[in-house]
Protein backbone atom coordinates (compact mmCIF):
# COMPACT_ATOMS: atom_id res chain seq x y z
CA UNK A 1 0.00 0.00 0.00
CA UNK A 2 2.84 2.47 0.91
CA UNK A 3 4.39 1.40 -2.06
CA UNK A 4 1.57 2.34 -4.30
CA UNK A 5 1.32 5.65 -2.32
CA UNK A 6 5.45 6.12 -2.89
CA UNK A 7 4.73 6.14 -6.51
CA UNK A 8 1.65 8.14 -6.86
CA UNK A 9 3.66 10.89 -4.57
CA UNK A 10 6.65 10.88 -6.44
CA UNK A 11 4.44 10.43 -10.46
CA UNK A 12 2.34 13.78 -8.40
CA UNK A 13 5.80 15.42 -7.50
CA UNK A 14 6.86 14.74 -11.35
CA UNK A 15 3.92 15.82 -13.05
CA UNK A 16 4.00 19.10 -10.61
CA UNK A 17 7.84 20.01 -11.36
CA UNK A 18 7.16 19.12 -15.37
CA UNK A 19 4.08 21.59 -15.10
CA UNK A 20 6.29 24.16 -13.27
CA UNK A 21 8.97 23.58 -15.87
CA UNK A 22 6.82 23.94 -18.67
CA UNK A 23 5.17 27.81 -16.98
CA UNK A 24 8.46 29.03 -16.71
CA UNK A 25 9.41 28.13 -20.16
CA UNK A 26 6.18 29.54 -21.42
CA UNK A 27 6.50 32.52 -18.98
CA UNK A 28 10.25 33.10 -20.28
CA UNK A 29 9.22 33.04 -23.52
CA UNK A 30 6.60 36.13 -22.57
CA UNK A 31 9.31 37.96 -21.00
CA UNK A 32 11.03 40.87 -22.78
CA UNK A 33 14.53 41.85 -22.31
CA UNK A 34 15.53 45.54 -22.28
CA UNK A 35 17.43 46.51 -25.25
CA UNK A 36 20.06 48.44 -23.78
CA UNK A 37 21.24 45.88 -20.74
CA UNK A 38 19.13 42.32 -21.56
CA UNK A 39 17.57 42.39 -18.62
CA UNK A 40 14.11 41.65 -17.60
CA UNK A 41 12.21 44.85 -18.88
CA UNK A 42 9.06 46.06 -17.74
CA UNK A 43 8.40 48.94 -19.89
CA UNK A 44 8.18 49.16 -23.70
CA UNK A 45 8.46 51.69 -26.29
CA UNK A 46 4.75 53.13 -26.62
CA UNK A 47 5.45 54.04 -30.18
CA UNK A 48 5.57 50.83 -32.24
CA UNK A 49 5.83 48.45 -28.71
CA UNK A 50 8.04 45.84 -29.93
CA UNK A 51 11.33 47.40 -28.13
CA UNK A 52 11.43 47.01 -24.12
CA UNK A 53 13.55 48.40 -21.62
CA UNK A 54 14.04 47.58 -17.53
CA UNK A 55 13.60 51.91 -16.56
CA UNK A 56 13.12 55.09 -18.38
CA UNK A 57 17.01 55.98 -18.43
CA UNK A 58 18.00 52.93 -20.56
CA UNK A 59 14.72 54.09 -23.05
CA UNK A 60 16.08 57.57 -23.00
CA UNK A 61 19.59 56.29 -23.77
CA UNK A 62 19.00 53.99 -26.82
CA UNK A 63 16.58 56.64 -28.42
CA UNK A 64 18.73 57.90 -30.70
CA UNK A 65 19.37 54.58 -32.16
CA UNK A 66 16.14 53.12 -31.88
CA UNK A 67 13.91 56.15 -33.35
CA UNK A 68 15.52 54.97 -36.99
CA UNK A 69 13.54 52.09 -36.68
CA UNK A 70 10.46 53.20 -34.39
CA UNK A 71 7.32 53.09 -36.34
CA UNK A 72 5.84 56.88 -35.74
CA UNK A 73 1.99 55.22 -36.61
CA UNK A 74 -0.53 52.42 -34.64
CA UNK A 75 -3.34 50.71 -36.01
CA UNK A 76 -6.41 52.17 -34.54
CA UNK A 77 -10.30 51.02 -35.35
CA UNK A 78 -13.08 53.45 -35.51
CA UNK A 79 -17.08 53.13 -37.07
CA UNK A 80 -16.32 56.24 -39.36
CA UNK A 81 -12.71 55.12 -40.55
CA UNK A 82 -12.41 51.69 -40.10
CA UNK A 83 -8.97 50.43 -39.07
CA UNK A 84 -6.57 53.33 -39.73
CA UNK A 85 -3.21 54.90 -38.41
CA UNK A 86 -2.59 57.92 -35.82
CA UNK A 87 0.37 59.18 -34.69
CA UNK A 88 2.58 57.77 -32.56
CA UNK A 89 4.22 60.90 -31.87
CA UNK A 90 4.07 64.04 -32.46
CA UNK A 91 5.47 64.06 -36.32
CA UNK A 92 7.09 67.26 -38.01
CA UNK A 93 6.92 68.17 -41.94
CA UNK A 94 9.25 65.97 -44.17
CA UNK A 95 9.22 63.05 -41.53
CA UNK A 96 9.55 59.78 -43.75
CA UNK A 97 6.29 57.51 -42.73
CA UNK A 98 6.60 54.49 -44.64
CA UNK A 99 8.42 52.86 -47.24
CA UNK A 100 6.90 49.93 -48.90
CA UNK A 101 6.74 47.14 -51.70
CA UNK A 102 3.78 47.10 -53.65
CA UNK A 103 1.67 43.34 -53.22
CA UNK A 104 0.72 43.96 -56.57
CA UNK A 105 0.16 46.17 -59.36
CA UNK A 106 -1.28 46.51 -62.60
CA UNK A 107 -1.71 48.63 -65.49
CA UNK A 108 -5.26 51.09 -65.50
CA UNK A 109 -7.07 51.70 -68.52
CA UNK A 110 -8.81 54.79 -68.69
CA UNK A 111 -12.51 54.65 -68.69
CA UNK A 112 -13.35 56.08 -71.82
CA UNK A 113 -10.39 54.40 -73.96
CA UNK A 114 -11.61 51.23 -76.23
CA UNK A 115 -8.24 51.24 -78.13
CA UNK A 116 -5.55 51.92 -76.80
CA UNK A 117 -3.58 49.20 -75.23
CA UNK A 118 -0.84 49.78 -71.52
CA UNK A 119 2.32 47.83 -71.30
CA UNK A 120 0.93 44.76 -69.06
CA UNK A 121 4.56 45.09 -67.21
CA UNK A 122 5.94 48.96 -67.00
CA UNK A 123 2.10 50.19 -67.78
CA UNK A 124 3.12 52.87 -70.57
CA UNK A 125 0.63 53.61 -72.89
CA UNK A 126 1.96 52.32 -76.08
CA UNK A 127 2.31 54.17 -79.52
CA UNK A 128 0.28 51.92 -81.58
CA UNK A 129 2.33 52.93 -84.80
CA UNK A 130 5.68 51.88 -82.55
CA UNK A 131 6.14 50.25 -79.91
CA UNK A 132 2.08 49.33 -79.34
CA UNK A 133 2.99 46.62 -82.59
CA UNK A 134 5.04 44.71 -80.38
CA UNK A 135 3.60 41.95 -78.50
CA UNK A 136 4.83 38.93 -76.22
CA UNK A 137 6.56 36.22 -77.76
CA UNK A 138 4.39 33.76 -75.69
CA UNK A 139 0.82 35.11 -75.26
CA UNK A 140 0.81 37.57 -77.67
CA UNK A 141 -0.36 40.56 -75.20
CA UNK A 142 0.96 43.66 -75.58
CA UNK A 143 4.58 44.80 -73.85
CA UNK A 144 6.57 47.79 -75.17
CA UNK A 145 9.95 45.75 -74.77
CA UNK A 146 11.71 42.37 -73.99
CA UNK A 147 12.60 43.59 -71.15
CA UNK A 148 8.89 43.98 -69.78
CA UNK A 149 8.13 40.61 -71.40
CA UNK A 150 10.78 39.19 -69.02
CA UNK A 151 9.62 41.18 -66.27
CA UNK A 152 7.48 38.85 -63.63
CA UNK A 153 4.14 41.33 -62.98
CA UNK A 154 3.40 39.51 -66.61
CA UNK A 155 5.68 37.04 -66.83
CA UNK A 156 4.72 35.26 -63.73
CA UNK A 157 0.63 36.03 -64.12
CA UNK A 158 -1.50 36.29 -66.63
CA UNK A 159 1.09 35.33 -69.87
CA UNK A 160 1.35 32.00 -68.20
CA UNK A 161 -2.74 31.75 -68.19
CA UNK A 162 -2.87 33.53 -71.74
CA UNK A 163 -0.07 30.99 -73.26
CA UNK A 164 -2.15 28.27 -72.52
CA UNK A 165 -5.21 29.21 -73.54
CA UNK A 166 -4.24 31.25 -76.76
CA UNK A 167 -5.94 33.90 -75.66
CA UNK A 168 -5.76 36.90 -78.06
CA UNK A 169 -5.52 40.73 -77.11
CA UNK A 170 -8.38 41.95 -76.51
CA UNK A 171 -11.90 39.84 -76.44
CA UNK A 172 -14.17 41.21 -78.70
CA UNK A 173 -16.74 43.28 -76.64
CA UNK A 174 -14.86 44.96 -74.32
CA UNK A 175 -12.87 47.84 -73.72
CA UNK A 176 -9.34 48.33 -72.75
CA UNK A 177 -10.56 49.76 -69.11
CA UNK A 178 -12.41 46.41 -68.93
CA UNK A 179 -9.57 44.28 -69.91
CA UNK A 180 -6.95 45.59 -67.45
CA UNK A 181 -9.67 45.56 -64.95
CA UNK A 182 -9.77 41.58 -65.64
CA UNK A 183 -5.80 41.66 -65.51
CA UNK A 184 -6.27 42.96 -62.00
CA UNK A 185 -8.10 39.95 -61.01
CA UNK A 186 -6.15 37.89 -62.33
CA UNK A 187 -3.24 38.86 -60.81
CA UNK A 188 -4.73 39.25 -56.81
CA UNK A 189 -6.02 35.78 -57.09
CA UNK A 190 -2.97 34.22 -58.44
CA UNK A 191 -1.47 35.30 -55.33
CA UNK A 192 -3.48 33.10 -53.57
CA UNK A 193 -1.64 29.99 -55.12
CA UNK A 194 1.86 31.19 -55.28
CA UNK A 195 1.75 33.62 -51.58
CA UNK A 196 -0.73 32.07 -49.46
CA UNK A 197 0.18 33.84 -46.27
CA UNK A 198 0.19 37.08 -48.28
CA UNK A 199 -2.97 36.21 -49.58
CA UNK A 200 -4.60 35.60 -46.49
CA UNK A 201 -3.56 39.58 -45.38
CA UNK A 202 -5.19 40.85 -48.52
CA UNK A 203 -8.24 39.07 -47.37
CA UNK A 204 -7.90 41.44 -44.50
CA UNK A 205 -8.19 44.67 -46.08
CA UNK A 206 -11.82 46.57 -46.68
CA UNK A 207 -13.75 45.38 -49.99
CA UNK A 208 -17.03 47.10 -49.49
CA UNK A 209 -18.14 50.50 -48.55
CA UNK A 210 -21.63 52.05 -47.59
CA UNK A 211 -22.23 51.97 -51.44
CA UNK A 212 -21.84 48.14 -51.38
CA UNK A 213 -19.15 46.22 -53.21
CA UNK A 214 -19.97 47.32 -56.85
CA UNK A 215 -18.33 45.53 -60.12
CA UNK A 216 -18.09 46.47 -63.43
CA UNK A 217 -18.89 43.31 -64.80
CA UNK A 218 -22.77 42.25 -64.77
CA UNK A 219 -22.16 38.52 -66.08
CA UNK A 220 -19.27 37.72 -64.34
CA UNK A 221 -19.71 34.13 -65.97
CA UNK A 222 -19.36 35.79 -69.31
CA UNK A 223 -16.47 37.70 -68.48
CA UNK A 224 -14.78 34.69 -67.24
CA UNK A 225 -15.64 32.49 -70.58
CA UNK A 226 -14.47 35.29 -73.02
CA UNK A 227 -10.76 35.41 -71.04
CA UNK A 228 -10.83 31.58 -69.99
CA UNK A 229 -10.86 31.52 -67.09
CA UNK A 230 -13.42 29.85 -65.92
CA UNK A 231 -10.96 27.82 -63.33
CA UNK A 232 -9.21 30.39 -61.54
CA UNK A 233 -11.39 31.38 -58.54
CA UNK A 234 -14.77 31.71 -57.15
CA UNK A 235 -17.08 34.18 -58.47
CA UNK A 236 -16.87 34.97 -54.76
CA UNK A 237 -13.26 35.67 -55.00
CA UNK A 238 -13.50 37.53 -58.57
CA UNK A 239 -16.06 40.15 -56.84
CA UNK A 240 -13.66 40.36 -53.76
CA UNK A 241 -9.88 40.87 -55.06
CA UNK A 242 -12.33 43.50 -57.20
CA UNK A 243 -13.92 45.25 -54.56
CA UNK A 244 -10.27 45.18 -52.23
CA UNK A 245 -8.74 47.18 -55.60
CA UNK A 246 -11.53 49.31 -55.64
CA UNK A 247 -11.05 50.30 -52.21
CA UNK A 248 -7.36 49.94 -51.68
CA UNK A 249 -5.43 50.93 -54.53
CA UNK A 250 -3.18 54.28 -55.42
CA UNK A 251 -3.52 55.09 -58.88
CA UNK A 252 -0.63 57.59 -60.69
CA UNK A 253 -0.62 58.74 -63.94
CA UNK A 254 3.43 58.84 -64.61
CA UNK A 255 5.76 59.53 -66.88
CA UNK A 256 9.20 57.38 -67.69
CA UNK A 257 11.84 60.37 -68.71
CA UNK A 258 11.15 61.43 -71.86
CA UNK A 259 8.99 58.35 -72.74
CA UNK A 260 4.91 57.77 -72.65
CA UNK A 261 2.78 58.22 -70.05
CA UNK A 262 1.86 55.38 -67.99
CA UNK A 263 -1.49 54.47 -66.17
CA UNK A 264 -0.86 52.28 -63.25
CA UNK A 265 -2.83 50.96 -60.23
CA UNK A 266 -1.07 49.48 -56.47
CA UNK A 267 -1.97 47.63 -53.58
CA UNK A 268 0.11 48.17 -50.45
CA UNK A 269 -1.00 46.67 -47.36
CA UNK A 270 0.15 48.98 -45.25
CA UNK A 271 0.03 51.72 -47.01
CA UNK A 272 -3.71 50.87 -47.77
CA UNK A 273 -5.00 51.35 -44.34
CA UNK A 274 -4.19 54.99 -44.27
CA UNK A 275 -6.82 57.09 -44.10
CA UNK A 276 -8.54 59.07 -47.61
CA UNK A 277 -8.23 62.38 -47.36
CA UNK A 278 -8.67 65.36 -50.25
CA UNK A 279 -6.91 67.63 -47.74
CA UNK A 280 -4.29 65.17 -46.42
CA UNK A 281 -1.56 65.67 -43.69
CA UNK A 282 0.69 63.34 -45.93
CA UNK A 283 1.80 63.10 -49.24
CA UNK A 284 3.59 59.92 -51.26
CA UNK A 285 5.55 58.61 -54.26
CA UNK A 286 6.00 56.18 -56.49
CA UNK A 287 9.40 54.98 -57.77
CA UNK A 288 10.30 53.90 -61.40
CA UNK A 289 9.39 50.24 -62.98
CA UNK A 290 10.10 47.59 -62.04
CA UNK A 291 10.64 48.39 -57.90
CA UNK A 292 6.81 50.65 -57.67
CA UNK A 293 8.35 51.21 -54.16
CA UNK A 294 5.58 53.80 -52.32
CA UNK A 295 7.42 56.64 -49.95
CA UNK A 296 4.95 58.65 -47.41
CA UNK A 297 5.97 62.04 -46.27
CA UNK A 298 4.22 64.23 -43.23
CA UNK A 299 3.16 67.35 -45.20
CA UNK A 300 2.95 69.17 -42.62
CA UNK A 301 3.31 68.27 -38.21
CA UNK A 302 0.72 65.96 -37.44
CA UNK A 303 0.13 65.58 -33.19
CA UNK A 304 0.41 62.39 -31.44
CA UNK A 305 -3.27 60.78 -32.06
CA UNK A 306 -3.94 62.28 -34.94
CA UNK A 307 -5.53 60.47 -37.90
CA UNK A 308 -2.65 59.98 -40.41
CA UNK A 309 -4.26 61.02 -43.99
CA UNK A 310 -3.26 60.14 -47.89
CA UNK A 311 -4.84 61.10 -51.09
CA UNK A 312 -5.08 57.54 -53.14
CA UNK A 313 -5.06 59.57 -56.19
CA UNK A 314 -3.74 62.94 -56.83
CA UNK A 315 -5.48 63.00 -60.13
CA UNK A 316 -9.07 64.53 -58.85
CA UNK A 317 -7.14 66.73 -56.23
CA UNK A 318 -7.85 69.97 -58.60
CA UNK A 319 -11.17 69.12 -59.12
CA UNK A 320 -14.24 70.60 -56.35
CA UNK A 321 -15.85 68.29 -54.14
CA UNK A 322 -18.94 67.85 -56.46
CA UNK A 323 -16.73 66.37 -59.00
CA UNK A 324 -14.53 64.72 -56.84
CA UNK A 325 -17.42 63.27 -55.27
CA UNK A 326 -18.63 61.37 -58.50
CA UNK A 327 -15.29 60.23 -59.45
CA UNK A 328 -14.08 58.71 -56.36
CA UNK A 329 -17.69 56.58 -55.82
CA UNK A 330 -17.22 55.78 -59.83
CA UNK A 331 -13.99 54.71 -59.43
CA UNK A 332 -13.01 54.25 -55.73
CA UNK A 333 -16.53 53.13 -54.58
CA UNK A 334 -16.86 55.04 -51.41
CA UNK A 335 -18.23 58.52 -50.41
CA UNK A 336 -15.32 60.57 -48.92
CA UNK A 337 -15.91 62.16 -45.79
CA UNK A 338 -12.83 64.02 -45.05
CA UNK A 339 -12.29 67.76 -43.50
CA UNK A 340 -12.56 68.68 -47.03
CA UNK A 341 -15.24 67.09 -48.34
CA UNK A 342 -17.81 67.81 -45.52
CA UNK A 343 -17.56 72.17 -45.71
CA UNK A 344 -20.05 73.66 -48.04
CA UNK A 345 -16.98 76.02 -48.68
CA UNK A 346 -13.83 73.54 -48.74
CA UNK A 347 -12.22 74.82 -45.90
CA UNK A 348 -12.84 78.07 -47.10
CA UNK A 349 -11.39 78.01 -50.60
CA UNK A 350 -14.90 78.22 -52.52
CA UNK A 351 -13.64 76.09 -54.94
CA UNK A 352 -16.79 74.63 -56.25
CA UNK A 353 -18.73 78.03 -55.12
CA UNK A 354 -21.09 79.44 -58.08
CA UNK A 355 -22.28 82.98 -58.61
CA UNK A 356 -25.50 83.89 -57.33
CA UNK A 357 -27.12 84.89 -60.44
CA UNK A 358 -30.32 86.48 -58.39
CA UNK A 359 -28.34 88.91 -55.94
CA UNK A 360 -25.48 88.98 -57.85
CA UNK A 361 -23.52 89.54 -54.43
CA UNK A 362 -23.82 85.86 -53.21
CA UNK A 363 -21.96 82.73 -54.03
CA UNK A 364 -24.27 79.20 -54.05
CA UNK A 365 -23.12 76.29 -52.27
CA UNK A 366 -24.40 72.50 -51.10
CA UNK A 367 -26.16 71.87 -48.50
CA UNK A 368 -24.93 68.19 -48.13
CA UNK A 369 -21.39 68.30 -49.84
CA UNK A 370 -21.36 64.60 -49.87
CA UNK A 371 -24.36 64.02 -51.63
CA UNK A 372 -24.93 64.42 -55.58
CA UNK A 373 -28.08 65.27 -55.02
CA UNK A 374 -27.96 68.10 -52.95
CA UNK A 375 -29.68 71.27 -52.96
CA UNK A 376 -27.70 74.51 -53.91
CA UNK A 377 -28.55 77.71 -51.42
CA UNK A 378 -26.69 81.25 -52.13
CA UNK A 379 -25.05 82.49 -48.63
CA UNK A 380 -26.02 86.07 -48.40
CA UNK A 381 -28.70 85.95 -45.73
CA UNK A 382 -31.16 88.31 -47.20
CA UNK A 383 -31.61 85.89 -50.24
CA UNK A 384 -33.43 82.80 -50.43
CA UNK A 385 -32.00 81.38 -54.05
CA UNK A 386 -31.95 77.67 -53.84
CA UNK A 387 -31.03 75.70 -56.91
CA UNK A 388 -32.07 72.16 -57.44
CA UNK A 389 -29.17 69.72 -58.06
CA UNK A 390 -30.75 68.68 -61.65
CA UNK A 391 -30.24 72.99 -62.54
CA UNK A 392 -26.40 72.70 -61.23
CA UNK A 393 -25.65 70.11 -63.21
CA UNK A 394 -26.78 71.57 -65.99
CA UNK A 395 -24.74 74.90 -65.37
CA UNK A 396 -21.75 73.53 -64.53
CA UNK A 397 -21.25 71.03 -67.75
CA UNK A 398 -22.50 73.69 -70.05
CA UNK A 399 -18.94 75.64 -67.96
CA UNK A 400 -17.33 72.43 -67.60
CA UNK A 401 -17.91 72.42 -71.52
CA UNK A 402 -16.89 75.71 -72.62
CA UNK A 403 -13.53 75.47 -71.02
CA UNK A 404 -12.75 72.09 -72.89
CA UNK A 405 -13.05 73.85 -75.88
CA UNK A 406 -10.66 76.36 -75.12
CA UNK A 407 -8.18 75.43 -77.11
CA UNK A 408 -5.84 78.45 -77.48
CA UNK A 409 -4.33 81.13 -74.62
CA UNK A 410 -6.17 83.98 -75.61
CA UNK A 411 -9.40 81.31 -75.54
CA UNK A 412 -8.68 80.33 -71.67
CA UNK A 413 -8.09 84.24 -70.90
CA UNK A 414 -11.22 84.95 -72.55
CA UNK A 415 -12.95 82.19 -70.42
CA UNK A 416 -11.09 83.37 -67.10
CA UNK A 417 -12.21 87.00 -68.06
CA UNK A 418 -15.48 86.33 -68.95
CA UNK A 419 -16.49 83.77 -65.50
CA UNK A 420 -14.45 84.63 -62.47
CA UNK A 421 -16.16 86.65 -60.32
CA UNK A 422 -18.96 86.38 -62.91
CA UNK A 423 -20.22 83.06 -63.05
CA UNK A 424 -17.81 81.57 -60.90
CA UNK A 425 -16.17 82.80 -57.35
CA UNK A 426 -12.42 83.52 -58.46
CA UNK A 427 -11.65 80.37 -56.68
CA UNK A 428 -13.74 77.92 -58.32
CA UNK A 429 -11.77 74.96 -59.15
CA UNK A 430 -12.88 75.92 -63.58
CA UNK A 431 -10.33 79.11 -63.22
CA UNK A 432 -7.92 77.96 -61.16
CA UNK A 433 -7.66 74.85 -64.21
CA UNK A 434 -8.09 77.88 -66.94
CA UNK A 435 -4.71 79.34 -65.20
CA UNK A 436 -3.02 76.19 -64.88
CA UNK A 437 -3.35 75.47 -68.18
CA UNK A 438 -1.84 78.67 -69.45
CA UNK A 439 0.99 78.91 -66.99
CA UNK A 440 1.98 74.83 -67.75
CA UNK A 441 1.84 75.79 -71.54
CA UNK A 442 4.51 76.81 -74.03
CA UNK A 443 5.56 80.67 -73.47
CA UNK A 444 3.94 82.62 -76.34
CA UNK A 445 6.49 84.51 -79.03
CA UNK A 446 6.71 88.48 -77.77
CA UNK A 447 8.20 91.32 -79.96
CA UNK A 448 10.13 92.93 -77.22
CA UNK A 449 11.43 93.24 -73.69
CA UNK A 450 8.33 95.24 -72.28
CA UNK A 451 5.86 92.75 -73.77
CA UNK A 452 7.69 89.80 -72.37
CA UNK A 453 7.86 91.13 -68.68
CA UNK A 454 4.29 91.97 -69.33
CA UNK A 455 3.45 88.05 -70.65
CA UNK A 456 5.55 86.88 -67.15
CA UNK A 457 3.90 89.34 -64.61
CA UNK A 458 0.47 87.74 -65.77
CA UNK A 459 1.87 84.23 -65.75
CA UNK A 460 3.00 85.18 -62.21
CA UNK A 461 -0.40 86.68 -61.10
CA UNK A 462 -2.22 83.58 -62.00
CA UNK A 463 0.52 81.41 -60.42
CA UNK A 464 -0.52 83.05 -57.06
CA UNK A 465 -3.70 82.97 -57.23
CA UNK A 466 -3.70 79.35 -57.65
CA UNK A 467 -1.39 79.46 -55.01
CA UNK A 468 -3.11 80.85 -52.77
CA UNK A 469 -5.80 78.48 -53.18
CA UNK A 470 -3.88 75.52 -52.66
CA UNK A 471 -2.41 76.67 -49.38
CA UNK A 472 -5.72 76.25 -48.22
CA UNK A 473 -6.64 72.82 -49.23
CA UNK A 474 -3.28 71.23 -49.68
CA UNK A 475 -1.37 73.24 -47.14
CA UNK A 476 2.50 72.21 -45.77
CA UNK A 477 5.17 70.45 -48.26
CA UNK A 478 2.96 69.05 -50.62
CA UNK A 479 3.19 68.13 -54.05
CA UNK A 480 1.12 70.68 -55.63
CA UNK A 481 2.12 73.36 -53.31
CA UNK A 482 5.87 72.43 -54.64
CA UNK A 483 4.61 72.43 -58.07
CA UNK A 484 3.08 75.85 -57.72
CA UNK A 485 5.99 77.28 -55.59
CA UNK A 486 8.44 75.84 -58.38
CA UNK A 487 6.93 77.55 -60.99
CA UNK A 488 6.64 80.61 -59.17
CA UNK A 489 10.33 80.75 -58.81
CA UNK A 490 10.84 79.99 -62.40
CA UNK A 491 8.69 82.42 -63.68
CA UNK A 492 9.97 84.97 -61.35
CA UNK A 493 13.25 83.76 -62.02
CA UNK A 494 12.55 84.20 -66.09
CA UNK A 495 11.64 87.71 -65.07
CA UNK A 496 14.09 88.75 -63.74
CA UNK A 497 16.65 87.98 -66.37
CA UNK A 498 14.67 89.76 -68.64
CA UNK A 499 14.72 93.15 -66.33
CA UNK A 500 18.89 92.58 -65.79
CA UNK A 501 19.30 92.31 -69.52
CA UNK A 502 17.73 94.43 -71.14
CA UNK A 503 18.69 97.19 -68.65
CA UNK A 504 15.34 97.69 -67.59
CA UNK A 505 16.46 97.58 -63.90
CA UNK A 506 19.95 98.45 -62.91
CA UNK A 507 19.18 99.15 -59.18
CA UNK A 508 21.65 95.94 -57.57
CA UNK A 509 19.66 96.26 -54.49
CA UNK A 510 16.22 95.64 -55.76
CA UNK A 511 17.89 92.92 -58.11
CA UNK A 512 19.08 91.17 -55.36
CA UNK A 513 16.29 91.03 -53.20
CA UNK A 514 14.35 89.82 -55.82
CA UNK A 515 17.45 86.78 -56.31
CA UNK A 516 17.10 85.95 -52.63
CA UNK A 517 13.14 85.66 -52.99
CA UNK A 518 13.65 83.80 -55.48
CA UNK A 519 15.57 81.35 -53.72
CA UNK A 520 13.26 81.34 -50.96
CA UNK A 521 10.85 79.98 -53.29
CA UNK A 522 13.30 77.32 -54.78
CA UNK A 523 14.53 76.23 -51.21
CA UNK A 524 10.66 75.76 -50.06
CA UNK A 525 9.89 73.82 -53.20
CA UNK A 526 13.20 71.82 -52.95
CA UNK A 527 11.72 70.61 -49.19
CA UNK A 528 9.13 68.49 -51.10
CA UNK A 529 11.44 67.48 -54.16
CA UNK A 530 14.38 66.42 -52.41
CA UNK A 531 12.30 63.74 -51.07
CA UNK A 532 10.11 62.90 -54.64
CA UNK A 533 11.17 60.00 -56.41
CA UNK A 534 8.52 59.70 -58.55
CA UNK A 535 9.50 58.01 -61.34
CA UNK A 536 12.75 58.05 -60.30
CA UNK A 537 15.15 55.51 -59.10
CA UNK A 538 14.73 54.65 -55.00
CA UNK A 539 18.46 55.98 -54.19
CA UNK A 540 18.84 58.68 -56.88
CA UNK A 541 17.68 62.65 -56.53
CA UNK A 542 14.63 63.50 -58.64
CA UNK A 543 14.91 65.07 -62.45
CA UNK A 544 13.28 68.17 -60.87
CA UNK A 545 15.27 68.21 -57.43
CA UNK A 546 18.46 68.67 -59.83
CA UNK A 547 16.89 71.34 -62.04
CA UNK A 548 16.00 73.70 -58.92
CA UNK A 549 19.59 73.26 -57.51
CA UNK A 550 20.93 73.51 -60.57
CA UNK A 551 19.01 77.23 -61.34
CA UNK A 552 19.81 78.23 -57.39
CA UNK A 553 23.51 77.88 -58.24
CA UNK A 554 23.30 80.01 -61.47
CA UNK A 555 21.56 82.66 -59.57
CA UNK A 556 23.43 83.03 -56.91
CA UNK A 557 26.42 83.00 -58.72
CA UNK A 558 24.93 85.59 -61.20
CA UNK A 559 23.02 87.94 -58.46
CA UNK A 560 24.30 87.24 -55.44
CA UNK A 561 28.13 86.33 -55.40
CA UNK A 562 28.87 88.20 -52.11
CA UNK A 563 26.14 86.44 -50.46
CA UNK A 564 27.45 83.32 -47.42
CA UNK A 565 24.61 81.10 -48.73
CA UNK A 566 26.04 81.52 -52.38
CA UNK A 567 27.87 78.36 -52.38
CA UNK A 568 26.34 74.93 -50.41
CA UNK A 569 28.03 73.09 -47.83
CA UNK A 570 27.29 69.49 -48.17
CA UNK A 571 25.50 66.75 -50.19
CA UNK A 572 21.62 68.18 -50.21
CA UNK A 573 20.72 64.20 -49.69
CA UNK A 574 22.89 64.38 -46.69
CA UNK A 575 21.18 68.10 -45.48
CA UNK A 576 18.17 66.69 -45.96
CA UNK A 577 18.84 63.22 -43.55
Amino acid sequence: MEATVDVQESSNKSQTQATAKETKEESNKDQQNCAVCSSIATKCCTGCREIHYCSQEHQKQDWKVHKKQCSPFILKTSPEFGRHFVAARKLKGTTLILEELPVFCAPRGMIDDFETPLCLSCCIVMNVESEGARKCSKCGWPVCSLTCEKNDYHSKNECELFSKSKLSFYPTGYSVYEVYKVVEIIRGLLIKEKQPETWKKILDLQYQTELGSKTIFDDLKSVREAFKLEDLGTDDEWHRILGIMNVNNFTMAGQRATTSISYEAFLYLKTSMFAHSCAPNCWWCVTIFPEFKITVYAAEDIEKGEIITVPYTYLYSSFGTHMRMELLKGNGDYICKCRRCVTKTELGSYTSALKCLNCESGFLLPENPTDSNSEWKCGEEKCETVLESKLFDVRIEDLITKLEECDTVPALEKYIEDNKGVTLHANHWLITEAMDTICKGEPRNTSSAVEALAEKDKLIQYCEHILKVKNIVAPGISLERARLINLLARLRYERLDILTSNKLETNDEKIEEEAHFILVLYDEALKFYINDRTQTPTKKIGLKASIIMSDMVYIKTKYVPSDDTSSEKGNPDEKNK
